[in-house]
């Protein structure tokens, strides 16, 4: 499709609200909520400067046709439409944009998310700028806020705005970096403000960003201008004390890329647990760095029902730490393991094909980790995530990748596209002869995004053996992250 030029100028300010639809478009199997799209709609509605002159509304369109999502974006009659774009569904929007098109939108088509972290870098991988005019980079609060402004006051969508890139119909231009809020409360917060969408597993947003670097994930610190920045207690507290208030959830992520990234952050967190859910009605889930967990990290969670503590381990590959930016060695997981013992479920992650990753270290490495029973394992096909240091040295570390299947490696220089189907053949084979697979309440083995799961969010296949449970459990940010366990990171755009 040729390219376009962006949103359409106005002439005079909006005599009426100006009409905002923000799309979530996800696949059944993932099984959590809009994320982002809560974000977004509390900050549109929550800013003073738009009272009385706007409606947003939101759609969660999970397991929706193409054709279906279209009619229900057109039958808001938006003047702007957003839409919440991560690895997995980038090709499902794109679809959803041409759609609109096709029938005529002629509103502004924003698009926003973790992806488009580093396009100021790197921006030759993305081709829809047929049916979109701008994506937001960096978190799309506030910029979605001054868009919603300028649109209803008779502004035209330009470069002029802090954290868009707009396509002029023959070249990309970028705004200013994005307005970046230095304290993180700052931002109004869906859950106290009332969501759109009560669901059974929320993520709920304890801090956003990260120190470290790793590189397949869309928090590192490259990729996310500001760095880390943390909720407060209270805050954190009245988030899940709204949270609790609902009749059907269950279980909270504690939504932070590494949730013990220093003792005081993890011991807020807790605390705030425990402030906002006094009678423990929920279960939580966190992400661990394994070589930061203490016994202090253990003392915190007293009191807590834990639905899952999970380890992002990744290799244990010497030759894959500095491509990766991250190391882990088995002192480190023992440690981390006997910590937690008996603290709530453990898991731990495995991703397979990161540069530097062998077949043969690979296997040496599952092995490894499959010798501790007490702790389930995921194991992850790397996705080359856009928005990742991966993804943008992907030439110089010789990544060959997969666009059509939420970018996922297809081969490196020291793994095949043939080892890494061995590879795969091997985790199924052993894990499905395991005596012990499905002693837990979930199997003790799972795997992501492997050849015979035609989508991400498919659970894995156990040859004929039915586990009590199916269910998520992963990695990183992003595509990393399969359904149930970490969605990708609230407002990113």
């Amino acid at each position: 499709m040729e390219p376009r030029a962006p949103g359409r100028a106005r002439t005079a300010r909006l005599a009426r609200p100006l009409r905002v639809v923000i799309a979530n478009a996800i696949e059944r199997a993932f099984g959590y909520g809009p994320g982002a799209g809560e974000y977004l709609r509390a900050a549109l509605l929550g800013a003073p400067e738009l009272e009385g002159r706007i409606e947003v509304r939101l759609l969660h369109l999970e397991g929706v046709s193409t054709e279906e999502s279209v009619e229900r974006i057109l039958a808001g009659s938006p003047d702007l439409v957003g839409m919440c774009t991560y690895s997995w569904n980038l090709g499902e929007n794109g679809r959803i944009a041409r759609g609109l098109r096709a029938r005529g939108a002629a509103c502004p088509i924003v698009w926003g998310g973790p992806s488009f972290a580093l396009l100021r870098r790197d921006a030759g991988w993305f081709r829809d700028w047929g049916a979109v005019d701008a994506v937001a980079i960096g978190s799309g609060e506030r910029t979605l806020t001054a868009l919603a402004r300028r649109l209803h006051e008779g502004g035209p969508l330009d470069a002029s705005l802090a954290g868009l890139a707009v396509w002029d119909g023959e070249r990309l231009q970028f705004g200013p970096p994005t307005d970046e809020p230095t304290e993180l409360d700052e931002l109004p917060s869906p859950y106290q403000l009332g969501v759109a969408y009560q669901v059974e597993h929320p993520t709920l947003e304890m801090a956003r960003g990260c120190v470290f670097d790793c590189s397949y994930c869309s928090d590192a610190r490259s990729s996310r201008a500001g760095g880390l920045r943390e909720h407060g207690l209270a805050r954190i507290a009245a988030d899940i004390a709204a949270v609790a208030s609902w009749p059907h959830a269950r279980v909270i992520d504690a939504g932070a890329s590494t949730g013990n990234v220093t003792d005081a952050f993890f011991a807020r967190v807790c605390d705030a647990i425990r402030l906002g859910d006094p009678g423990g009605r929920l279960a939580y889930r966190f992400q661990l760095y394994p070589s930061l967990v203490s016994e202090a990290q253990r003392e915190a969670l007293a009191g807590i029902s834990v639905a899952a503590l999970h380890l992002g381990v990744q290799s244990l590959t010497r030759e894959t730490f500095r491509p990766m930016r991250r190391g882990s060695r088995v002192e480190l997981v023992e440690r981390a393991l006997g910590t937690f013992r008996g603290v709530g479920p453990l898991e731990m992650s495995l991703i397979l094909g990161l540069p530097g990753e062998t077949y043969e270290s690979f296997v040496r490495t599952f092995e490894a980790l499959l010798t501790y029973s007490e702790a389930r394992l995921v194991v992850n096909r790397l996705l080359v995530l856009p928005g990742t240091p991966y993804h943008l040295q992907r030439g110089a570390l010789g990544i060959e990748l997969d666009e059509e299947r939420y970018f996922r490696v297809r081969s490196t220089p020291s793994m095949s596209s043939q080892d890494l189907r061995r590879a795969q053949d091997y985790v199924v084979e052993r894990a499905v002869g395991l005596p012990d697979l499905f002693e837990g309440d979930e199997a003790r083995v799972r795997w992501v995004n492997f050849d015979a799961q035609a989508r991400f969010g498919d659970p894995p296949e156990y040859q004929g053996r039915a586990p009590r449970r199916s269910g998520g459990g992963g990695a990183h940010r992003d595509g990393g992250s399969p359904p149930g366990a970490r969605p990708e990171p609230a407002p990113r755009g």
